[in-house]
């Protein structure tokens, strides 16, 4: 069971918003197992906000990410996928992406049974295919979500058919590989705090990334949707197969405004400074289009 003296710790060790802000957290069960769900409160505040965090990583990696938006007067929810951060499951390994989607599935149940109408969301990566998935499978009523944004979401990793070959050759001989940290310059002291991190994985499962082949599969078929949503994209990415998924996410969403992002890495709110700030400042013009919408 984890404690008050824990959370209090690690809402510290990461520096997760604590000053004028009430930190809450929560066990939300999905799958027989436990999901953490954290919320921020500002004192003031308008508008939810809902983050989603990628593969490997857990709500703590974008702490800076949350601070800003609190300081910016959102109230904050973020949970740990299963087999992440605080939430229960097999460490890194999932034998389909469907479970992603129940977790998500699971929070926004638990958010409603608390009160919470409607929200933005946010997902980068991994959590960004995931609420993409959500929108293009309707597995919530469209006006739960204000606004979308997806930061250099996942579809296909970069070098797509080369993993493809390799996870054939190794999988009848391995069950997992040692991860892989990317080389970008500009996010160098964020990978080297990530490769310390006790939190994050330091293997890669060849279940999940078969799990991924099929799932990019099931996305890619599914029928284009009319949301308004805001994807931003990195063209330095060496993790995701950029110039694939802008142009098929393109496709899957018609009016989705999509930016590209120069120098921008996979790592658009945790590496350089400035790209960051362009990061925030796209995010809160999106924000602001559903204030507009609503007077």
């Amino acid at each position: 069971m984890i404690t008050e003296q824990y959370m209090r710790k690690y809402a510290e060790s990461y520096g997760m918003p604590t000053e004028d802000t009430v930190h809450d957290w929560f066990e939300v069960s999905y799958n027989h197992k436990k999901l953490m769900v954290q919320m921020f409160t500002p004192h003031s505040w308008k508008n939810n906000v809902l983050f989603i965090h990628g593969f490997f990583d857990h709500s703590g990696t974008h702490a800076e990410t949350i601070q800003f938006l609190v300081k910016k007067g959102f109230r904050v929810t973020v949970f740990d996928l299963p087999g992440h951060g605080l939430s229960g499951g097999a460490r890194f390994q999932i034998d389909h992406f469907k479970h992603y989607q129940g977790s998500l599935l699971a929070v926004l149940d638990w958010l409603q049974d608390n009160g919470v109408t409607s929200t933005h969301a946010v997902g980068h990566s991994t959590g960004g295919a995931i609420l993409a998935e959500n929108l293009l499978t309707r597995k919530r009523e469209k006006h739960f979500f204000d606004e979308v944004c997806l930061i250099a979401p996942l579809l296909r990793s970069n070098q797509w058919w080369v993993s493809k070959i390799f996870t054939s050759l190794l999988s009848p001989f391995f069950d997992k590989i040692p991860r892989k940290f990317p080389r970008e310059p500009s996010a160098k002291l964020f990978i080297k705090e990530v490769r310390k991190d006790p939190l994050q994985g330091q293997f890669l499962h060849l279940t999940w990334v078969e799990a991924m082949f099929q799932w990019e599969e099931e996305l890619s078929n599914q029928i284009p949707v009319e949301d308004n949503i805001l994807i931003l994209q990195g063209v330095n990415d060496s993790t995701v197969d950029w110039k694939h998924n802008m142009e098929e996410y393109g496709r899957l969403f018609p009016k989705a405004r999509r930016i590209m992002i120069d120098n921008g890495t996979h790592y658009l709110l945790n590496g350089n400074l400035a790209r960051k700030k362009i990061v925030y400042y796209l995010l809160l013009k999106q924000f602001s289009k559903h204030n507009e919408s609503m007077k």
